[in-house]
């Protein structure tokens, strides 16, 4: 399918980038890759082994999400937050790198079979895709930052039956990723609000239900400024319910008496600034009291890092000080490419 040509405007500067090319990988020897991840013709790939960015990589495959050392994951995570906290870093060749290498451990690990529970991988920004033994289905899906030239194969693409989109936002809704997916024969939900003549998509209104590919639907509305949010909250055929908040920006808006297995929440949240995100976090916790409940939203690069200002993007450093030993379930920050086995092993 042809890729069509996103363009992301971040404050004054306009960055429009093609249909993702070959990008040459110094990190990884031995790793998996995306196959969209190669070295330069004609050249052997040498790995820096020096790299602080590969030897964040290879901490954080050690230690996995929900399963590794808390501590050595939240040192490897605050050292890549501490890079991505300089501006600049939006355009470093090794941050794009990185995020290929992360997606490819993605492309390589989708097939694989799961026995039971769910396995939920975090993705650019708010999104996630979930498997479990009978179903794969996602929310707010992107192909990442534009400048980093990436795009989500198809070999993933084809695995997604069902993709939820919480609202219009671009670093929640890519339209290639749309056309995408329903070429390849999977279901998009989106709020009825933004419906597109176009395509033939599945729209929901607040309150309304559905099923698609055995998985029990609840839409409820979100509240973002005035943009129209859909929260979903998805009952798998195994009996697990998962809820996406979208961008939800309080804990006053979730659901009341709605029973949450997996929360993925938005680390922003600030109960629309009444709040900080930590606490805001808290407050969504406690409200919903899921077992697992995993965190995103951070590091979304179209923002500028200026903890001053209210439109700053969040760092790690908030979502990796939510657990404080009080909260409900276990929490889990993640970085792109990551997955949590739900229950553990």
């Amino acid at each position: 399918m042809k890729k069509q040509i996103n363009i992301l405007v971040s404050l004054a500067i306009i960055l429009s980038i093609q249909a993702c090319g070959s990008i040459p990988d110094p990190l990884g020897a031995g790793e998996p890759q995306s196959s969209q991840s190669q070295a330069t013709p004609g050249e052997e790939a040498q790995p820096d082994t020096q790299s602080p960015y590969l030897q964040i990589q290879t901490t954080l495959r050690s230690n996995p999400p929900c399963a590794g050392n808390k501590e050595m994951r939240k040192d490897a995570i605050l050292s890549l937050d501490a890079y991505l906290k300089d501006d600049s870093s939006r355009w470093s060749p090794e941050i794009s790198v990185l995020y290929g290498n992360m997606m490819g451990f993605v492309e390589s690990e989708i097939t694989e079979p799961v026995t039971s529970g769910v396995r939920i991988w975090s993705m650019y920004n708010h999104g996630f895709i979930v498997k479990t033994p009978s179903t794969v289905f996602a929310f707010d899906l992107v192909h990442g930052y534009p400048s980093w030239k990436y795009q989500i194969p198809d070999a993933i693409l084809e695995q997604i039956q069902v993709l939820f989109i919480s609202h219009k936002h671009d670093d929640h809704r890519d339209p290639t990723i749309i056309r995408a997916i329903t070429d390849l024969g999977g279901e998009v939900v989106m709020p009825v609000e933004e419906w597109l003549a176009s395509l033939d998509l599945v729209y929901l209104s607040a309150d309304e239900d559905a099923t698609l590919a055995g998985l029990h639907i609840k839409a409820y509305d979100g509240l973002h400024g005035d943009i129209p949010v859909r929260m979903y909250v998805v009952t798998t055929p195994e009996g697990l319910t998962i809820m996406h908040t979208g961008d939800n920006q309080t804990s006053e808006t979730l659901p009341d008496g709605v029973t949450v297995d997996i929360l993925l929440l938005n680390a922003w949240v600030n109960d629309s600034g009444s709040a900080s995100p930590v606490d805001g976090m808290r407050n969504s916790i406690n409200k919903l009291t899921p077992r697992l409940t995993i965190l995103g939203h951070i590091q979304e690069m179209s923002h500028l890092y200026d903890p001053s200002d209210i439109k700053s993007r969040l760092s790690f450093e908030a979502p990796l000080a939510v657990d404080d030993g009080s909260l409900p379930g276990y929490v889990s920050v993640q970085v792109w490419g990551e997955h949590c086995d739900f229950p553990p092993e």
